[in-house]
This record gives C-alpha cells, sequence and structure tokens, in this order.
C-alpha cells in the first residue's frame, strides 16, 4: 500500500531512552505491589495510582485483577471509564466486578499524576490517619525509571508508556514509506508547532 501521509505520534521524538513493552512494565509493577502487601500484611493500607483522566487504565487495572480489589474513581475519570466500558465487554466486567463508588470500601483510589509525591501522600496520610497508617503511591510514566521505595509511604515507579519509543517511531515511518509525515504533538505553546521528522527517515 503506497501511503501519502500519516499522522504520527511524536511524544517520544526527542528521547532516546527505551521504554519496556506494557507486559514487562506490568510484570515489575505486580511484583512489588506484592512485595508491598506482604510487608504490610495487618497494616491499614491503600494504593493510590497517578493516571490522566483517560489513560493508565491497563497499570490500576492489573493490580485490582490480581489482588481481587476495589477500585474507586473520582467523578470525571469515571464518567470517562463509563464511556470506555460502552465499547468493551470486558472492561464492563470489569466495572460490575471491582467499580466502586464508596471510597471507603476501596483499596485502590485513582488520582491525579500530580498528587503521587511524597509531600503530597504525606498530607494525604496526615488527614487520613483514621483510616490508613501506611500508603503505596504509584506512578507509571515513559520517563520513569523502575524503581520502589519501601516504608510508611511508598513509592513505586514504572516506566509504562502508551506512546510509541524513539526506535519504534523510526522503525514504523522507514518501513511504512509514507511520501510525507504531520507531527501531532505541539513542541512548543503554539499547537501548530510541531517536531520535525528526521529527513533520512523517509529517504
Amino acid at each position: 500500500v503506497d501511503l501519502d501521509i500519516i499522522y504520527l505520534d511524536t511524544t517520544y521524538l526527542h528521547s532516546k531512552k527505551k521504554i519496556p513493552s506494557q507486559e514487562t512494565s506490568i510484570s515489575f509493577l505486580l511484583e512489588h505491589v506484592e512485595k508491598y502487601l506482604e510487608a504490610n500484611i495487618g497494616e491499614k493500607y491503600l494504593i493510590l495510582v497517578g493516571a490522566y483522566l483517560i489513560g493508565k487504565e491497563k497499570i490500576w487495572m492489573a493490580i485490582v485483577e490480581k489482588f481481587n480489589f476495589k477500585v474507586y474513581l473520582e467523578k470525571e475519570r469515571l464518567k470517562g471509564f463509563k464511556e470506555i466500558c460502552t465499547c468493551s465487554q470486558e472492561f464492563f466486567n470489569f466495572y460490575k466486578k471491582h467499580v466502586t463508588l464508596n471510597e471507603e470500601e476501596a483499596d485502590v483510589r485513582v488520582v491525579s499524576m500530580l498528587q503521587i509525591s511524597y509531600p503530597n501522600l504525606r498530607d494525604f496520610l496526615r488527614e487520613h490517619q483514621d483510616s490508613f497508617n501506611t500508603i503505596l503511591g504509584v506512578v507509571a510514566t515513559g520517563w520513569e525509571n523502575q524503581k520502589y521505595s519501601s516504608g510508611k509511604i511508598s513509592i513505586l515507579s514504572v516506566q509504562y508508556s502508551e506512546h510509541s519509543s524513539y526506535s519504534e517511531l523510526e522503525n514504523f515511518v522507514v518501513k511504512t514509506k509514507p511520501k510525507s509525515v504531520i507531527s501531532t504533538v505541539p513542541i512548543r505553546m503554539d499547537p501548530a508547532i510541531t517536531a520535525e521528522i528526521p529527513q533520512n527517515w523517509l529517504t
């Protein structure tokens, strides 16, 4: 098939960082969540997963399904997830089994990415000290390195992305041989200014 134009998600166009497969990252995630749970048997714990309004569903769904947990989603996030569920029987079944509208019965809460930091988690734990005495924050982005810091406030960083890496972008363009490529990710405040594709990819 001859392609005239492709629209390319260029999030990682300027990063040569290697990103593990989602399967590898989720295995790392579940292994360390299990370590956290084993270290806190008998404790009143809560897992907070950082996410955007949509996206990262594979991360928190993996935790919830693996350990048969209940998950609480904030109002707008719940609204978005319900829309996804209308398109997928798998997601709809997950919703019926695992999503709760009661914060108090949730083992996992999905929150803003900005909330997953030591100062924010410390404040959260202080505000909810009658309900929890330990907390695990999970942050998963392509810019993270795989690491786990344990303690009363634990943070699990997972290198995980739903965007293509630099090498995947290059391979795709080289193999499909489009006549031109339109970069879709702005590099400045003006959304019309996007990254230039390396010309050797096209030649």
